[in-house]
């Protein structure tokens, strides 16, 4: 059993990572997260964006995307695993494998936003190093939980 991640970059990937969120977006069943999704997508793609895919065994299972705000703090959008893949430690790894390439280029600081009913992600969030963040709050609705995580190199 393998497991790869990509930085996705052809169309084919990018394909693949939207087809993901779209299976995201119908699984969360939930406005709040995609209210301007069109307008989102466009800017992924982009020069500074990091758009990952996980693979095991060769299919896609998993995807996450980090797109700039500022020189040296990124947004991460989109950590989403196929329920079929989940219990696995896939995002897990994926994470940490995105965050250190991250660190690679000189990110500083990675700012989310989750759903305070989605509370399995916030302990998974925070098992990882990250803390709720009021300075990365964007969206304007009471469920969203914004966090933060400054990264060391």
């Amino acid at each position: 059993m393998s497991l790869t991640f990509i930085r996705a970059q052809s169309d084919k990937e990018l394909d693949q990572f939207f087809d993901l969120v779209e299976k995201y977006r119908v699984e969360l069943n939930e406005n709040v997260c995609f209210p301007a999704y069109e307008k989102e997508r466009i800017t992924y793609g982009a020069d500074k964006t990091f758009i990952f895919l996980a693979k095991k065994d060769g299919y896609v299972c998993g995807c996450i995307a980090y797109r700039p705000k500022t020189n040296n703090v990124y947004e991460m959008k989109r950590l989403y695993i196929l329920p079929s893949y989940r219990k696995q430690k896939i995002a897990d790894q994926l994470l940490i494998y995105t965050l250190d390439i991250l660190r690679e280029n000189h990110v500083e600081k990675v700012e989310l936003e989750t759903l305070k009913r989605l509370g399995p992600a916030l302990s998974f969030y925070q098992k990882h190093g990250f803390q709720i963040d009021k300075e990365a709050h964007h969206t304007e609705h009471d469920d969203i939980v914004p966090m933060g995580l400054t990264l060391g190199k």
